[in-house]
């Protein structure tokens, strides 16, 4: 299987829409929280999950959770001062998983 440029949400996989509702949500929140413009704390926390740093939004992780399928963390900065949004997580996995069978 060959990796594509396109990043999709979970919620895209079929069946994703799990991670988006009641006791299944991804804590994303938490990561935010616990990371928001600490990005050396947020690298180091996923080196010792064997995660790489990726280029995508102000700060991510490429994890490898599974065989083939990349999974990345992105965290988008805020809440600082003239900041005008405030921090914010994603979580997007390589597009190819959509054809993993």
């Amino acid at each position: 299987m060959s990796l594509t440029e396109k990043l999709i949400k979970p919620t895209d996989l079929p069946g994703g829409d799990f991670f988006s509702k009641g006791a299944h949500v991804l804590p994303l929140d938490k990561i935010t929280g616990r990371f928001e413009n600490r990005f050396d704390e947020f690298f180091n926390a996923g080196k010792d999950l064997g995660g790489y740093k990726a280029e995508y939004g102000d700060v991510s992780l490429m994890l490898l959770p599974f065989p083939r399928v990349p999974v990345f963390i992105i965290l988008w900065a805020g809440g600082y001062s003239g900041s005008l949004f405030p921090a914010s997580p994603g979580l997007r996995s390589n597009g190819s998983s959509l054809t993993c069978q």
